[in-house]
């Protein structure tokens, strides 16, 4: 229990210098004592439940992020950088699928202009292409729920595209390939990451 109240206690303090605020400020704010306040943070003793909800709820933070010895306050300006860098993320990986359809356009044109043929397919290839930039991009900077997304679409669009483009050969059984494939794709999104040990 000391332990829980050390890191309550360092939280606290946290969240009361994250807003500027002095121990009678906050003292005000939850209608105690300062040196009630002070007993807090310093570890002595713990709020009640329903205090820790008030000071959660006033904070805008989870009751988790209170008792997390590991918890990190993170400032506005921080909030607006990660959405930025997420943004660009987003648009980097859009850029990249960008360029696989251009390219499929130039070789699209290309057959019409000077081949006479209306070679339609590059159009069905350039999804499980688009599909191949995402599982590229997400291995840098996204996470596994969008991994499992993206490789399950990679891997039956890609059978499609097989199957389109040898439509004549009628190959349906190329579709049995994807049952198998896409329970790897489940057992591998079961994984869990192991969190290293101090």
């Amino acid at each position: 229990m000391e332990n829980v109240n050390k890191i309550v206690a360092e939280n606290l303090i946290k969240l009361r210098k994250s807003k500027g605020l002095t121990q009678l400020e906050v003292a005000k704010i939850f209608n105690f004592s300062d040196k009630t306040i002070s007993k807090w943070e310093s570890g002595e003793s713990l709020p009640s439940l329903e205090v820790l909800l008030k000071v959660c709820e006033y904070f805008q933070i989870s009751i988790n992020d209170l008792v997390d010895e590991k918890f990190k306050i993170v400032s506005e300006e921080e909030k607006k950088e990660n959405l930025v860098d997420a943004r660009n993320k987003v648009l980097i990986t859009l850029l990249g699928v960008t360029v696989i359809w251009i390219i499929a356009s130039v070789i699209f044109i290309y057959h019409n202009l000077y081949l006479n043929s209306n070679y339609w397919i590059v159009f069905v290839w350039a999804v499980p292409l688009s599909f191949f930039v995402g599982i590229i991009a997400n291995a840098m900077w996204g996470n596994r729920k969008t991994a499992f997304i993206l490789s399950s679409c990679f891997i039956w669009t890609f059978l499609i595209a097989i199957y389109l483009h040898l439509l004549s050969l009628n190959l349906w059984m190329v579709f049995i390939l994807g049952v198998p494939l896409q329970i790897a794709i489940i057992l591998w999104s079961g994984l869990k990451k192991n969190k290293k040990k101090k």
